[in-house]
């Protein structure tokens, strides 16, 4: 506006941003699950309209070292009594900042990188579909490559829940 840029940050936008972001002070244990128990009550009401349509559903979720996805997956897990299945794992190895990449192809392989699937856990529930949870969708290459290794050993649909669109990307 008149020649000055402004970010703000939507509702959930602004609890993801105070948990993984305030760290020095970090933000209030209280205050964390406060936000995420807001943000799986929102989800919980989604879930509850795909479980209507969807046998076997399980849910899943795409690790990050703030733990918000896994948090709301677990609580997702209990309140609709879903199994909860760890099928990504980070690749301690990968020391790549994901947001020094600037292409989409880049960002695709790295993705691929990045994440490991525990493909034991994969064939034992490839009769399952699966809903992932992730907190941040910068442009979609972690979710893609989620959806596609999925997709390709079930060969069914999958969905995925996210709390936030990063808009700087």
């Amino acid at each position: 506006h008149k020649g000055n840029t402004r970010f703000k940050n939507t509702y959930f936008g602004n609890m993801i941003y105070r948990i993984k972001n305030f760290k020095n002070p970090k933000i209030d244990d209280k205050e964390r699950e406060k936000y995420i128990k807001k943000i799986t009550v929102t989800f919980e009401k989604y879930l509850s309209l795909l479980q209507e349509k969807i046998d076997n559903l399980k849910i899943t979720y795409i690790p990050s070292s703030s733990k918000i996805p896994d948090d709301i997956a677990f609580y997702l897990s209990k309140s609709s009594k879903k199994e909860l299945v760890e099928i990504v794992t980070k690749n301690p190895d990968d020391t790549i900042d994901s947001k020094s990449i600037t292409t989409f192809e880049d960002s695709i392989n790295h993705a691929k990188i990045k994440y490991m699937f525990d493909e034991d856990e994969i064939k034992q529930n490839h009769k399952s579909r699966f809903l992932i949870i992730g907190d941040v969708f910068g442009n979609g290459s972690t979710i893609f490559t989620i959806l596609k290794k999925l997709y390709d050993s079930t060969h069914m649909l999958n969905y995925f829940f996210i709390v936030v669109k990063d808009v700087k990307r």
